[in-house]
């Protein structure tokens, strides 16, 4: 029943997000989200400026990718050791609300930001600061300056493996809601008569 409403609210581009044998008879609750983007950039990477050059890993190893390049005016921000882009998506269209049974057409408008450490081996330390504050990201965007800038970024694929959210909060701390002895989410639902679970 996950699968296939993930699958129908991504458009058949995730099909399975939870295995058969991932819940059994001690599963109190299954918390599930899927997101489906697809945006365009605002200012376009021209295929004729792709190339193929050095691309350095986290161990140090080098590796040939291929790099999108564009020359352009974004907002950026040059922090100790490090620097932010702002590379911003075509706005969207989505409903909104604007009264009574009234659906209005709105804008939305998705950005991807870029960081950038001035050492190849930076990362680590840029990590450290950004996620020490939780407000980083509200400064960071009161910082930034329109620059005209060659950005070279390379292509990328990103994928998401849910059964380890588990191990990434426990080691945030979150341990309760994963103990079967000290786990109790019935505050989070309410039982029918007959032992079910109201929808």
């Amino acid at each position: 029943m996950i699968n296939e409403w993930v699958n129908k609210a991504t458009d058949n581009l995730i099909d399975n997000i939870i295995s058969v044998d991932a819940i059994d008879d001690d599963t109190d609750l299954v918390l599930a989200n899927a997101v489906y983007f697809k945006g365009e950039w605002l200012s376009p990477f021209r295929y004729c400026l792709t190339r193929r050059d050095i691309f350095h890993r986290l161990d140090v190893s080098c590796v040939q990718a291929e790099f999108m390049s564009e020359y352009a005016t974004q907002l950026v921000a040059s922090v100790n050791g490090f620097k932010v882009l702002k590379l911003p998506y075509k706005p969207g269209r989505k409903e909104v609300e604007s009264g009574p049974g009234k659906p209005s057409r709105g804008h939305t408008q998705y950005s991807m930001f870029i960081f950038l450490p001035d050492k190849k081996d930076g990362i680590a330390t840029m990590v450290d600061v950004v996620t020490a504050a939780p407000a980083f990201m509200y400064g960071i965007l009161d910082e930034m300056n329109k620059k005209y800038v060659f950005l070279k970024l390379p292509k990328f694929k990103i994928t998401f493996n849910w059964e380890q959210l588990g191990d990434a909060l426990n080691q945030l701390g979150l341990t309760l809601p994963f103990s079967l002895e000290a786990a109790d989410l019935s505050g989070m639902y309410e039982e029918e008569e007959n032992g079910g679970d109201n929808d």
